[in-house]
């Protein structure tokens, strides 16, 4: 198992500031706001394990106290905090990937999104949108979406365009070969 890295108060401090400040910025909007750190969601985890150290300490030293109830309160924010933020960031993740996967070609009216900034990210998050996107584009493949937005099966059907029998081609009353257009019907 791997040995934990717990934060000092200073550093527990700072990280607890930047995830509620990270929820703060992230509500509302549709795309994921840039972490403060690229190692964000590890520093979380590792402030809870330093919280949950803090606690196990004061149960050993104190035992049940106002003190170990502030922290394991302090402690339920933070997981709840994390676990609000994780659920927005995923949703714009998806929804970044889906807009970005489905767009029309030529771009529509003002929705182009600026691609992600991978380094203003997680890499976490980062693996979580490529998985996001790839199974968006396995769903255009099966529903065959680009035949649904640019119309090819029409484009077949005028392939396949039969004449009635008995209709006179334009070209069949101009002398030269190739008809109107020197290309021939």
């Amino acid at each position: 198992m791997a040995e934990r890295t717990l934060l000092n108060p200073s550093q527990a401090k700072e990280v607890e500031e930047q995830l509620f400040s990270t929820l703060r910025q992230q509500v509302g909007r549709s795309v994921p706001m840039p972490l403060p750190r690229s190692d964000f969601w590890k520093k979380v985890s590792e402030l809870l394990d330093t919280i949950e150290m803090e606690i196990h300490d004061v149960y050993k030293k104190i035992g049940p106290s106002m003190k170990m109830q502030t922290l394991q309160k302090r402690q339920a924010n933070i997981r709840r905090t994390a676990t609000e933020l994780a659920r927005k960031r995923m949703v714009a993740l998806v929804q970044h990937s889906a807009s970005m996967v489905l767009r029309t070609e030529g771009g529509g009216n003002g929705q182009d999104l600026a691609p992600m900034d991978w380094s203003r990210h997680d890499p976490a998050e980062r693996e979580f949108y490529s998985n996001a996107t790839e199974q968006l584009n396995k769903f255009k493949q099966s529903v065959n979406w680009n035949s649904m937005q640019t119309g090819i099966s029409a484009e077949e059907m005028i392939g396949e365009l039969k004449l009635a029998s008995g209709t006179t081609q334009l070209d069949s009353f101009v002398p030269e070969s190739g008809g109107l257009t020197g290309q021939g019907p």
